[in-house]
Parts: structure tokens; sequence; C-alpha cells
């Protein structure tokens, strides 16, 4: 008697990121293979690009079905959407969840001027205008709140 046997596709458990993450905080989530034959690669995308440790950000493999991605202080650039990726022999899988900072704070700056002089070998400024915006954005509202200091 002969036996068929085919690959078992992977397949991802579902893992989110809170909804209130706050810059500074830190946060992070693990991709398990539940399901699905060895030998299987796990890897992690951000808006579809590969990713990589560095700026905060730590990957790694708990053991062959597991993944753990952390980031030590969420900054603005930590938003976006994450993906896990699972393949082996058989099938390509992939789960995704999207990352908000909230209360990302930019400073702009708009405009600033220096008049300069050179006066018996010292620079002086004369002038200093220093516009800066701070743009006040939050992922529960639609608008953002534009205030502008002068100093």
């Amino acid at each position: 008697m002969k036996y068929c046997s085919f690959a078992v596709p992977p397949k991802i458990t579902p893992f989110s990121f809170r909804l209130d993450l706050h810059l500074g905080e830190r946060v992070g989530v693990q991709c398990v293979v539940s399901k699905g034959d060895a030998p299987l690669s796990i890897h992690w995308l951000k808006d579809g690009h590969e990713l990589t440790q560095g700026d905060g950000l730590m990957l790694r493999t708990l053991d062959e079905f597991t993944s753990v991605l952390s980031i030590g202080a969420l900054a603005p650039e930590h938003g976006g959407n994450y993906t896990c990726v699972a393949r082996n022999a058989a099938a390509r899988a992939a789960y995704s969840a999207p990352l908000s900072v909230n209360g990302t704070v930019a400073y702009v700056l708009v405009s600033l001027a220096w008049s300069l002089e050179e006066n018996s070998g010292r620079i002086e400024s004369m002038q200093h205008h220093c516009y800066r915006t701070l743009i006040l954005m939050s992922s529960f509202h639609l608008s953002i709140k534009l205030l502008q200091l002068i100093f």
C-alpha cells in the first residue's frame, strides 16, 4: 500500500498592537506559526519592505515556529503596517497588523534667518528670527493642529 504525503502549509496565529501606544513606550508582538511542516522560514515586513534590526527595533527567533518583534522606545517612524511572513515547501502565509503611535509631535522649522557680520575677528549675530511650527497629530482626530511659536 502506498501513502501520499503532502506538506502542510503554514498558518500564522493572528496578532495585534495595542491601540493606545504613545511616544517612548515599549511594544512587542509574537508571530507564532501554529500549523505547517518544517522547515519553516519566518521574517517581518514593514509597509511591504523587509524589516531589519536597528533604530530601537529588535527581531528575535524563539524557536522554529516563533519570531518576536520588539521596539524599545516608540518614535513616529515606527508607525506603519507590520507583516509576519512564514514560508515552507507547501506555501507562503502572511499576517499583518497596523501600529499607530499616538500623540506624535513633529517640530518643523519654518524659518531661520541669520545675519552675520564679521567684526574684529568675531562673528556677531545681528538678527535671529526663528519661527518654529509645532504640529500635533493625533490618530484619533482627522484634524492637524498647527501652532506657530515665535522666539
